[in-house]
């Protein structure tokens, strides 16, 4: 029987998520500046953050998910 409560899988598809339109509202922004605006500096880690955040976020799927757990939409599910 499958768990009702969600899974480490599945709560890192989802955050997944979240740190793709974090990084996309970050690099449209990014565009919408002048070379020199004082935000750029700011907005640049926030994408590297994102960046971070992503990796760390593909490393917990690929653990979870070898152990039997499939994010949603999967397939495997």
């Amino acid at each position: 029987m499958r768990s009702v409560a969600r899974t480490p899988c599945t709560i890192a598809h989802d955050y997944r998520g979240v740190i793709t339109v974090m990084r996309g509202s970050a690099d449209l922004a990014r565009g919408k500046m002048e070379p020199n605006h004082p935000a750029l500096t700011d907005i640049a880690r926030i994408i590297r953050a994102c960046e971070d955040a992503a990796a760390l976020t593909m490393e917990l799927r690929a653990m979870s998910c070898a152990n039997g757990d499939a994010p949603p939409g999967s397939l495997r599910a």
